[in-house]
C-alpha cells in the first residue's frame, strides 16, 4: 500500500518552485467579468471533470478552472484585509488644555465631557466608553476629521489600548498605538489619519483621545468625527 507524503515536507517545496519565479510586489488586475459565483465554478466541474469517460478531463479544462478560481477568491497577498471596527461622531466639550477626552456614552457617546490628565488613569468603571477588539486587530489606525468652534490652535488625537476591567480603580497597560497633532483653525474642518504597525489583542478596549491644546477659555467645543480600523489574519498569517 503507498504511503501518503508528508505535505508538511511538500509544501516547502511547492515554495521553492514559488521563490524560483523571483516576482515580489506584483498584483494581477482581476476584471470581475472573469470573476464567477460558486454556481458556475460547480457547475464547469460537473461538464468538463467528467469521471471514467474518455477525455473527460484535459490540462486545457484544468488551467481553465484553475485560473478562474484564482481569480474569483480572495488573496490575502493582494487584497486590502482592512476592516472597520467603529465610527463615532462627538461633540468635546474642552475646558482646559492638559485633558485627555475619551467619550462619555452616558450622553450616547456624543457629548464628551469625561476626560482623563494622565491616560494611566482612565477609570475601570468607564470601561463601556471604549470599544472592545472582537478579535486580534492588527495594523491599527484611525482616520477622522476635527472642527473646533471655540478657538484656533493645536488639537492632539491619540489612539490608546487598555487592558480589560479587571476589578482595579483604573484601567491597566495603557498603550500608544499612534497620535497626530493638528494646526486647527477656528470653525474650519482639518482631516486627520494614523496609521501603526500595532496589534491589539482580542478583548482590549480601544480608546480615542482628544486633547485640545488650543483651548481658550471656558468652553471649547471641538467637534470630532473618527473612524477606528485594522486588518483581520488568520491565527498562523505572518506578513
Amino acid at each position: 500500500m503507498a504511503t501518503t507524503d508528508d505535505y508538511t515536507l511538500a509544501a516547502s517545496n511547492y515554495l521553492a518552485d514559488f521563490l524560483t519565479q523571483s516576482r515580489s510586489g506584483t498584483v494581477a488586475a482581476v476584471d470581475s467579468e472573469e470573476q464567477f459565483d460558486r454556481d458556475n465554478l460547480l457547475h464547469f466541474i460537473e461538464d468538463n471533470f467528467k469521471s471514467n469517460v474518455k477525455g473527460g478531463v484535459t490540462l486545457e479544462s484544468l488551467r481553465a478552472f484553475l485560473h478562474i478560481l484564482v481569480k474569483s477568491t480572495r488573496n490575502q497577498s493582494d487584497d486590502d484585509s482592512k476592516v472597520v471596527l467603529a465610527t463615532r461622531l462627538a461633540k468635546c466639550y474642552t475646558y482646559a488644555d492638559d485633558r485627555y477626552y475619551y467619550g462619555d456614552n452616558n450622553h450616547a457617546g456624543s457629548l464628551w465631557v469625561s476626560y482623563v490628565i494622565d491616560v494611566a488613569a482612565i477609570p475601570a468603571n468607564k470601561a463601556y466608553n471604549g470599544i472592545v477588539a472582537p478579535f486580534d486587530l492588527h495594523s491599527v489606525g484611525m482616520t477622522g476629521i476635527i472642527n473646533p468652534t471655540g478657538s484656533s490652535g493645536d488639537v492632539e488625537i491619540a489612539l490608546y489600548y487598555t487592558d480589560e476591567d479587571t476589578g482595579a480603580t483604573s484601567l491597566a497597560n495603557a498603550t500608544l498605538v499612534g497620535t497626530t497633532t493638528l494646526n486647527s483653525t477656528q470653525y474650519n474642518s482639518t482631516n486627520f489619519e494614523i496609521n501603526s504597525s500595532v496589534t491589539i489583542p482580542k478583548g482590549k478596549i480601544i480608546w480615542a483621545l482628544l486633547r485640545n491644546h488650543g483651548w481658550g477659555s471656558g468652553i471649547d467645543y471641538v467637534y470630532f468625527q473618527h473612524t477606528i480600523f485594522g486588518s483581520a489574519h488568520s491565527a498562523n498569517w505572518t506578513p
